[in-house]
């Protein structure tokens, strides 16, 4: 069968399909309301997320506890947000959409934040260093921990899914840069409110306490204005996530690629032959293509291929932060 009647069989034989577009019946209103309040309730959450970072150094204070309870906490909490923007990505993409997934961080989000603020309103006076010695072993840890780990794994479901849910939102390449440089204004405002909010805050008066109460209220007025737009949202259909899909990619193409090698091989032994005319270069996630015999369609490839020099970028990121952290 020649080449071209297996890529027109393609969309027939294979489940990793491009899902249909959705089509856009809303009003331009409608269309504009559920864009702002997503920046909205973005600018909001960013005040809440950084609340908690700007305070956490202050609620597991060095001198109630291990003395080094503060910084490693705050990069528990971040380090863990950052890891679940990745688990629920998969989610979203695969199962929930991006709405959805987004209203389940927020009851996360909250949850752990409402546990945070009530615990924080007296648990400095239960953290005894006398008997501290590793930071787990704080009597401080036992509720600290549990309620900032649902905190982030809320974080990272919201702060994943509701940039990618305002790009959705448009048709035209155009609009969505727009919105992304409003989106990247909109999180730079609400790190600003809540870092330069905390300059007023006393600790030696507990008002770190304040601050989270503060913070549960910014962060349920994003939830209602999230909630109040969830209705005018355009929502995706869900479909296979890149990041599945890149060890079943990656699993064919070792497969093909040594097929394809001792086939070479076997062929050169019987025509006693090195000449390889009419082969064809490839790179070496292309054997997982229709076309090289492999499973998948040509673009799913691809996309898989873009993402390897993604990673490529964002390992470069790790030696970046490494100092950022230890500069903080």
């Amino acid at each position: 069968m020649e080449r071209s009647h297996a890529d027109e069989r393609t969309p027939i034989i294979l489940r990793h399909e491009i899902p249909s577009p959705v089509r856009d019946t809303r009003e331009s209103y409608q269309k504009q309301l559920a864009i702002y309040l997503i920046l909205a309730s973005t600018l909001i959450e960013r005040i809440a997320f950084y609340t908690i970072v700007a305070t956490l150094s202050v609620v597991v204070d060095p001198d109630e506890c291990s003395g080094k309870g503060g910084p490693i906490v705050t990069l528990i909490f971040t380090g863990a947000s950052y890891f679940c923007t990745l688990f629920f990505a998969i989610i979203s993409d695969r199962w929930l959409g991006r709405a959805k997934t987004v209203l389940l961080g927020y009851i996360f989000y909250l949850s752990g934040y409402i546990l945070l603020a009530t615990f924080t309103s007296g648990s400095i006076e239960q953290c005894d260093k006398k008997t501290a010695v590793q930071l787990f072993t704080e009597n401080c840890s036992y509720y600290t921990y549990p309620a900032l780990i649902m905190t982030a794994i809320g974080a990272g479901a919201v702060q994943c899914n509701t940039s990618v849910l305002g790009g959705e939102q448009y048709q035209d390449i155009p609009d969505i840069s727009r919105y992304f440089d409003r989106y990247v204004i909109a999180l730079n405002i609400g790190a600003i409110i809540a870092k330069f909010s905390f300059f007023f805050a006393d600790p030696t008066n507990k008002d770190y306490y304040y601050a989270y109460i503060c913070g549960v209220s910014a962060l349920v007025v994003s939830f209602i204005l999230f909630l109040i737009g969830f209705r005018y949202y355009l929502q995706m259909k869900s479909a296979e996530t890149l990041v599945i899909q890149c060890i079943p990619v990656t699993i064919n193409a070792i497969q093909n690629w040594y097929r394809h090698r001792r086939d070479h091989h076997e062929n050169t032994r019987v025509e006693g032959s090195t000449d390889s005319d009419g082969q064809q270069e490839h790179s070496f996630l292309d054997f997982a293509k229709v076309e090289n015999q492999g499973k998948f369609i040509g673009r799913t490839v691809e996309e898989v291929k873009s993402l390897s020099d993604t990673v490529i970028v964002f390992i470069l990121l790790i030696p970046y932060w490494l100092v950022y952290d230890q500069v903080n």
